[in-house]
């Protein structure tokens, strides 16, 4: 166990080194959800940050009702993607945990900065898709495992 405190009192605690994002792999027969921000031209798969005290199936549950009120149900992991990259505000390290889910109601979008569209998985490679290998990665299909992407300047 590592100490909290030594004889010059407590050690400071270092921020988190990665932030932990959980993404859905929301398939519609063959087409899959993507979401884009008004102020970016790619696009990315839905979900959100994992809060304090939250499971990563319960943290898709509550992104994709809060962001689009839309309910999931057969949730299972398919793995997770390591994306380091810089932009205008510093380096960031992200673990993006992809768990596939099957939707339940349309997609109707409550924030108004987010646009949510279906795609045939097919189109995936036409589009930019972040992070970078999630677009080939879904169309390769099957589990996911381990994929890491670095520094492509999203």
């Amino acid at each position: 166990m590592t100490p909290t405190t030594t004889d010059d009192g407590p050690i400071p605690l270092r921020p988190l080194a990665a932030e932990i994002i959980v993404r859905g792999v929301i398939r519609r027969g063959d087409e899959v959800l993507l979401v884009q921000s008004t102020v970016a031209s790619w696009w990315f798969l839905p979900g959100g940050h994992l809060e304090s005290g939250e499971s990563l199936s319960q943290c898709l549950v509550r992104e994709l009702i809060e962001e689009a009120q839309l309910e999931v149900t057969d949730l299972h992991g398919l793995g997770f993607i390591e994306h380091s990259y810089t932009d205008d505000t510093g380096s960031h390290h992200e673990v993006n945990v992809l768990i596939q889910a099957s939707p339940h109601g349309e997609v109707g979008a409550v924030e108004d900065h987010l646009t949510f569209r279906w795609f045939p998985v097919s189109m995936l490679s036409t589009l930019d898709v972040r992070p970078e290998g999630v677009a080939a990665t879904l169309q390769r299909g099957g589990p996911i495992g381990r994929l890491v992407v670095g520094n492509e300047g999203i």
